[in-house]
């Protein structure tokens, strides 16, 4: 049974980029600026594909930021995400602990 191919996605898709021209005296720079949506931009990308978000470290945030990433998490398993988290074994279950 053959899968379906899902067609490449244009950069437009994958972030939104403006130009930005600054002049400093006589010299003119120009760059583009990106701006990210978190989660939502992520979700987007590969929510419901075969791809894998891999979270390694969790336990070196600080508790407060532990507590919002796990939340995040939670959401974007909801939402198609799939996540694995890596860990020492004595801080395993932090990640579930920061989520009660």
């Amino acid at each position: 049974m053959d899968s379906p191919v899902e067609e490449p996605r244009t950069t437009s898709d994958k972030l939104e980029a403006s130009p930005v021209v600054t002049t400093i005296g006589h010299e003119q720079t120009e760059s583009t600026l990106r701006r990210r949506r978190g989660l939502q931009q992520v979700v987007r990308e590969i929510g419901d594909s075969e791809f894998v978000v891999l979270l390694d470290d969790f336990h070196y945030m600080p508790r407060e930021v532990q507590a919002e990433v796990a939340k995040a998490l939670k959401e974007g398993v909801r939402l198609g995400l799939k996540i694995c988290t890596a860990a020492v074994l004595h801080r395993a279950d932090d990640v579930l602990r920061a989520n009660p």
